[in-house]
């Protein structure tokens, strides 16, 4: 199996290194030049210029015999210097795409219609400038889907998909809520869980993660660009989301504050006020939970604004021959 791999990048970046560890092809960022580079300690072999580009390159590499051009997998054909083309993306053909450097592949030069190419990060696009009536029109197109090595041709098995295992750097792109029973006030914890996004050799995966152990709860659907992706994490973070749009530790103050509800003058429970040298109930409310929410509420203001060792501090007690009791 050839030892090659590459990253997209048309126009903007190429890493190609041949079935000879020590041969590589770098193109520079900004298509402004291509080289033939040694892999091990990055001494440049060759360099061309914009004229020729990386297609230059490439053909410098294959005479020297170091590569063979039907075992290169880039998004485009070397022999051709045409990108390699996935799947149409819907574009108006008059618009020109903002911020994309298009180059015009030397076989296609002179031609009545020149067609070019250029990339924005996310799709290829085609420039057709047609010099009978000196027209341009713009066709978009998303990467290829392909593998970054190839089987060797006597292997009968096909090359294996990318999997989710295979993603090595991920990116949040998402968050939701997720709730789980415990022994709080409330009977409800909850936790963060981040929506990530991540690429191999092409294709894009979702997996979710979180700081409570949590397992990953996306399958292993392919997308084809980061967009699609992120879209997708995007609605599966809504989808999934039991809050309301907060953060964990926003979602757990609201169900607080809902459990804890409005004060009730008559109530038999209060939020009690002890100090070294005073005492005295607050608010009052119907019932125990109320009533020990709303002091959950208090003390967690209270350290919040008097950090350190307090000698204050709010409880729960019960009005009992009427006589506030704290209750442990």
């Amino acid at each position: 199996m050839s030892d090659h791999w590459y990253t997209y990048g048309f126009p903007a970046y190429l890493l190609l290194r041949t079935g000879m560890p020590e041969q590589a092809v770098r193109y520079g960022i900004g298509n402004t030049y291509a080289e033939a580079v040694n892999g091990l300690t990055e001494t440049p072999i060759q360099s061309t210029g914009r004229d020729g580009g990386v297609f230059a390159a490439l053909r410098w590499l294959n005479s020297e015999g170091t590569i063979d051009f039907a075992d290169i997998d880039v998004p485009f054909d070397p022999e051709t210097s045409v990108p390699r083309l996935g799947d149409a993306v819907e574009h108006d053909e008059n618009e020109e795409p903002d911020g994309v450097q298009f180059i015009l592949p030397p076989e296609n030069s002179g031609q009545i219609v020149e067609v070019s190419y250029g990339w924005d990060g996310e799709y290829i696009y085609e420039r057709a400038f047609d010099k009978s009536d000196r027209t341009t029109t713009y066709s978009c197109y998303e990467l290829p889907v392909a593998t970054a090595s190839e089987w060797d041709a006597e292997n009968d098995t096909e090359a294996p998909e990318p999997e989710k295992s295979d993603v090595n750097d991920w990116d949040t792109v998402a968050y939701f809520v997720r709730t789980f029973p415990d022994d709080s006030v409330t009977g409800e914890g909850a936790c963060d869980v981040e929506v990530q996004v991540g690429a191999f050799d092409g294709v894009w995966f979702l997996r979710t993660t979180d700081d409570a152990g949590g397992d990953d709860d996306c399958d292993g659907t392919v997308y084809s660009t980061r967009s699609k992706a992120e879209a997708a994490a995007a609605e599966f973070a809504a989808d999934c989301d039991e809050g309301d749009g907060e953060v964990a530790e926003e979602y757990l103050a609201r169900k607080l504050e809902e459990q804890a509800g409005d004060p009730d003058p008559d109530g038999t429970w209060c939020v009690y006020w002890t100090t070294v040298d005073d005492e005295y109930p607050e608010d009052r409310y119907p019932t125990r939970d109320a009533a020990t929410a709303a002091c959950e509420i208090a003390q967690a203001a209270l350290v919040q604004h008097a950090p350190g060792g307090l000698l204050c501090g709010y409880s729960v007690a019960h009005l009992v021959d009427g006589k506030w009791a704290e209750v442990k």
